[in-house]
């Protein structure tokens, strides 16, 4: 397989309610050329199971089983560090992608050269009812404190590697 073009890093824990839902919106991408680095952290449900399904039938899958848990901020610096791409998206596993997400990332990316994207996401009231829906866009500081709002959502994050080889995820230490 040649280096993919976007990297999602999933960190999963006890997620098999969910994480197939995540990793078959990663795999449906209408960009191929990605992995998804799933990494199981310390699970004891059938996550591992979830996992090893897809990776036996897509080689983008790239698991990475830990032992012990030891929280997100752990996960996602495995996951990040295992990554191929020069470009990181998160996704939590309890969360799904639209279809064009690695399309619409690295457009921005290519236009945006060192740029920190937050992904498309829809936002659901108490009972699940649509009532706002964000398209992915460079993130824009100015913007933000201008208008004191942000719509980062964490699972929808995409930077590129180098930013997490300088800041990595923190992992209560």
């Amino acid at each position: 397989m040649k280096t993919p073009d976007l990297s999602f890093v999933i960190p999963a824990f006890n997620a098999q309610e969910y994480l197939a839902l995540a990793l078959g919106s990663c795999m449906g991408q209408s960009h191929k050329n990605i992995e998804a680095v799933v990494v199981d952290d310390g699970s004891t449900d059938s996550t591992k199971r979830i996992i090893k399904w897809f990776a036996e039938r897509d080689e983008r899958v790239r698991p990475v089983y830990l032992e012990t848990n030891k929280g997100s901020g752990h996960a996602r610096n495995v996951g990040s560090y295992e990554a191929k791409s020069p470009y990181i998206a998160m996704l939590d596993s309890d969360d799904e992608n639209e279809a064009r997400r690695a399309t619409v990332t690295l457009d921005l990316f290519r236009n945006n050269e060192n740029c920190l994207v937050h992904g498309s996401c829809v936002i659901l009231n108490h009972i699940g009812v649509n009532i706002r829906t964000f398209i992915a866009s460079a993130f824009n500081p100015e913007n933000s404190i201008k208008t004191k709002l942000n719509f980062i959502v964490h699972s929808s994050m995409s930077y590129p590697k180098l930013y997490w080889e300088k800041f990595n995820y923190d992992e209560g230490d």
